[in-house]
């Protein structure tokens, strides 16, 4: 009796060290303007070169899950349209609650007054088609983080000036109650999306689930020049599970096969883009073609 209780014990003591290694903390905080000092919705938070990181919520509070991969030398990008990208190593942040402060950009892509009439409206990216793929690599994101953050994107070919009409997707196999997302734009470097081209931020949220979305821009007044090629994504900032489902239903644009293309994801704002051979995300805008 005493022999199994102290190998029990022995036990323990040798799984111990591999308990708390792998324990994961939880770091608080706001987001605010620096001059106004309200907070700032649906910032990307991300922890550089690593997949965890989240997006602030609607009035700037987060919680980011840090597991032992993270070193007090790691830096914790903060990003949002609008706003200058603020870096912040965790040894400088500390403990919980971080306050951080961001300060207002005025780089935005130019706005333009279109006076003269639009050109046909043309359509660039992958339509509806009954065949689509859901890639395995897209369940690889880790269990210790939430959500949100995940980003698909795809690649376009492009016209020299174009005012963007609408974007459309196709969302699939999901079990979300409410979802909510942002479209985001970026330049297009060696083959991956690069840096985000500075728009009005594009967000939706819908209780509709599955199908094809569509999402009007031209309220938002966006014209893309001297892009011969854009990358489109589409973010998850928040979401929902039905009748509190724990499984995680994780990226939900499909593909299309396509031995030409390729699409990409990510699992978090600071992480790297995986590119998926063969495969062309149901992502498309219609744009106006305009004269140069």
């Amino acid at each position: 009796m005493q022999l199994r209780f102290f190998l029990r014990a022995l036990t323990f003591l040798y799984i111990l060290p591999f308990i708390s290694h792998a324990q994961i903390s939880n770091r608080y905080g706001t987001i605010v303007d620096i001059g106004s000092r309200s907070g700032i919705p649906y910032v990307s938070i991300g922890i550089k070169g690593k997949a965890l990181g989240t997006v602030a919520d609607s009035t700037g509070k987060f919680k980011l899950l840090l597991d032992n991969t993270v070193a007090p030398s790691d830096s914790v990008i903060f990003m949002r349209v609008g706003y200058h990208t603020l870096g912040k190593t965790i040894s400088e942040l500390k403990d919980s609650p971080w306050a951080i402060t961001m300060e207002a950009s005025s780089v935005l892509l130019n706005e333009v007054s279109i006076k003269a009439s639009k050109q046909t409206i043309e359509t660039y990216g992958r339509t509806p088609a009954s065949i689509y793929l859901t890639p395995k690599a897209y369940m690889r994101v880790p269990r210790t983080s939430d959500v949100s953050g995940l980003e698909q994107a795809t690649i376009l070919d492009i016209n020299n000036q174009i005012l963007l009409k609408e974007v459309d997707f196709l969302l699939i196999r999901n079990n979300f109650a409410n979802l909510k997302y942002r479209i985001n734009l970026y330049s297009v470097k060696n083959d991956l999306p690069d840096k985000i081209i500075p728009t009005k931020d594009i967000i939706f949220e819908t209780s509709e689930t599955r199908g094809w979305k569509k999402i009007d821009l031209e309220d938002y007044n966006i014209v893309l020049k001297n892009y011969k090629k854009v990358a489109v994504s589409v973010q998850l900032l928040d979401a929902k599970l039905k009748d509190d489902d724990v499984n995680k239903t994780l990226l939900l644009v499909p593909s299309y096969p396509s031995p030409f293309k390729k699409s990409f994801f990510r699992e978090k704002s600071e992480s790297e883009w995986t590119p998926l051979k063969n495969t062309f995300l149901y992502i498309n805008f219609q744009a106006y073609k305009l004269k140069d």
